[in-house]
């Protein structure tokens, strides 16, 4: 089974996100900004794990504000929100093909054969499982 953990807005407090990653195992962490410096943090704490992110409405330098992500065919669109109203953001997961973005699975983009569980911890989401 293969597992995506996404998360945001941790704010310079990685305690619990570092106790949740240390629980669930995955096959890569996408944080999704706010901010940059604790996801590089905690990819060196994670070196194992490949690491994502993007940069949120409080992250002024560091990476791209989007970015699609591929995983196992998967594209999946990555930004913290604050650029886009969410009928904004679901047009432009669409016209990049992706089936997944943020922190939501729209319905529209929803894969019986590919997305089996969605799970929430504080802010942390399981967006796929294969």
């Amino acid at each position: 089974m293969k597992r995506i953990l996404i998360f945001s807005d941790t704010h310079g407090n990685i305690k619990r996100t570092t106790e949740i990653i240390n629980n669930i195992p995955c096959d890569l962490i996408i944080h999704l900004g706010d901010l940059v410096r604790d996801a590089k943090e905690l990819e060196k704490l994670f070196p194992h794990i490949p690491f994502e992110y993007v940069c949120g409405n409080n992250d002024y330098f560091g990476t791209d504000y989007i970015k699609v992500v591929n995983f196992e065919g998967i594209n999946i669109f990555c930004t913290h929100g604050h650029l886009y109203t969410l009928d904004k953001m679901v047009e432009k997961a669409k016209n990049l093909n992706c089936k997944a973005y943020g922190f939501l699975i729209p319905e529209a983009f929803q894969d019986p054969e590919t997305i089996h569980q969605a799970m929430a911890c504080l802010k942390l989401k399981i967006i796929y499982q294969k």
